[in-house]
């Protein structure tokens, strides 16, 4: 892997509202290998989200930096994105863990997180439409 291809983006063209709200960061990376950054390679996606505490208020960008996929994404021309989460003691999510268990639902009687409809889901996805320009931007 080459440190040059992980690159930072801004996360919040992809979610409506405040992102601290519904625990998103600002910012997430994305690592491009090399033989995908000039569009002329037919290049796969992934995404890799980071486990409770491995958000960059906690770690940096360690997670995105080091978990392995990067070297296996160069040597297999896959784009990996890393988008991050970030802590809310409000929302009962000091870890900045994704949503599993409903702290982003509209109120207890509404569940989402696990749906198309989950706010974090829909962030997902507009980040996917974008690479794979299906569409831009929110959802």
């Amino acid at each position: 892997a080459l440190p040059a291809n992980l690159m930072e983006f801004d996360q919040t063209p992809f979610f409506s509202g405040a992102g601290k709200d519904i625990c998103l960061a600002d910012t997430g990376y994305v690592y491009i290998p090399t033989a995908c950054q000039d569009g002329t390679t037919a290049c796969k996606l992934h995404m890799s989200f980071h486990g409770c505490s491995q958000d960059q208020t906690h770690i940096g960008n360690v997670y995105a930096d080091h978990a392995g996929f990067n070297t296996w994404a160069e040597a297999n021309n896959i784009v990996v994105v890393y988008p991050y989460a970030y802590p809310n003691q409000l929302k009962s999510n000091p870890n900045a863990c994704w949503d599993w268990w409903g702290y982003t639902d509209p109120s207890p009687t509404e569940v989402n997180y696990v749906l198309q409809s989950g706010v974090q889901i829909q962030f997902a996805k507009a980040i996917v439409d974008t690479i794979m320009g299906t569409t831009t931007g929110k959802k």
